[in-house]
C-alpha cells in the first residue's frame, strides 16, 4: 500500500499527524508492505528566508481573541503525542528548501527521518 502524506514542516498539524500515522502504522503487521511518500506543500509560500513573528503572533493575528485557546489546544494535542511545540519560539520562514532537501533525503530512502528533523526543528547532532 501507497500512503502519499502532503506536509509542510512549518505545521504543528502535520507534525501531530505524523507522530499518529507513525504510531498506526506500528499496529500494522506487514509494515514492510506500507511505503510512505512525503509530498511538500507550502503553507506560506510568500514567506521569506529571514524569520519574522513567532508562530504565536502570526496565529494572534489570524484568530485575533481566539488565539491564547487555539494555540494551547494544538500544544495540548500535540503534548499527548509526544511532542513540545513551542509556537512562541518558533519563526515560521520559506520552507522551498526544506522540501527539497526532504525530496533528496526519498532518493536515497530517508525521507521519514528527513521529515521528522525537519518538522521538530532541531539539527541533526552526531
Amino acid at each position: 500500500m501507497k500512503v502519499e502524506i502532503y506536509a509542510d514542516v512549518l505545521c504543528p498539524w502535520c507534525y501531530i499527524g505524523k507522530r499518529r500515522m507513525s504510531a498506526a502504522l506500528e499496529q500494522v503487521t506487514d509494515r514492510e508492505n506500507v511505503q510512505i511518500v512525503w509530498r511538500g506543500f507550502e503553507l506560506a509560500p510568500e514567506e521569506g528566508r529571514v524569520p519574522g513573528p513567532t508562530a504565536a503572533e502570526a496565529m494572534a493575528g489570524w484568530w485575533g481573541d481566539q488565539a491564547p485557546a487555539r494555540i494551547a489546544l494544538i500544544q495540548a494535542l500535540g503534548a499527548a503525542e509526544g511532542l513540545e511545540l513551542n509556537l512562541h519560539l518558533a519563526r515560521p520562514v520559506s520552507t522551498f528548501d526544506a522540501h527539497r532537501l526532504c525530496h533528496l533525503a526519498a532518493a536515497r530512502g530517508r525521507a521519514d527521518q528527513v521529515m521528522e528533523r525537519l518538522l521538530r526543528g532541531v539539527p541533526h547532532q552526531s
